[in-house]
């Protein structure tokens, strides 16, 4: 009789909590009007006077500098052709991480620098390139390609490029 009334406890104990917990998730998403078009110093001010998780500050660029560093739209391209529709039968995992489905690819755990560099496309292109080589010779080619590497034939330096002509260009082909 014990355990059923402390299991009851739990069970109510742990039930309020969630409710509790969902009470308060709920009431941090709320966002009053006035502070959706909070912007600089004050959007930080606001942010910090409402959460303690970390401490906002106003980016040190300028809106224009930041615009400044977005790929240029004409490099955005549609594809010529509607891809092909790929359906697997296959069970998805619940979980899934490639540093140990593949543990000889080092290049897997790296975490790339991107800095004040825009090219990301360039940056995502070099660490699949050099995951797939790898992964592709069972880990007997350990290669770290850079996004210089990859700006160097596609691109111009840290703000252009073309990320459609990465692959192509760099094996000869789409997919690796």
């Amino acid at each position: 009789m014990r355990a059923l009334f402390l299991a009851v406890v739990g069970f109510v104990a742990v039930s309020a909590f969630v409710v509790q917990k969902q009470d308060i998730v709920d009431e941090l998403r709320k966002i009053s009007k006035e502070a959706e078009s909070l912007t600089g110093p004050e959007l930080a001010d606001y942010v910090n006077q409402n959460q303690k998780l970390f401490k906002a500050a106003p980016s040190k660029f300028s809106m224009e500098a930041m615009k400044a560093k977005l790929m240029d739209i004409k490099y955005v391209v549609e594809h010529e052709e509607d891809p092909e529709e790929l359906v697997i039968d296959a069970e998805i995992p619940t979980s899934f991480d490639a540093r140990t489905q593949w543990p000889k690819c080092k290049s897997i755990s790296l975490i790339r620098d991107q800095s004040d560099c825009g090219s990301c496309w360039a940056f995502g292109a070099a660490e699949a390139m050099s995951d797939r080589i790898c992964i592709a010779s069972e880990g007997k080619t350990q290669v770290t390609m850079s996004a210089d590497d990859v700006l160097s034939c596609c691109g111009r330096q840290c703000g252009d490029g073309a990320p459609h002509e990465c692959f192509p260009r760099m094996f000869g082909s789409e997919l690796l």
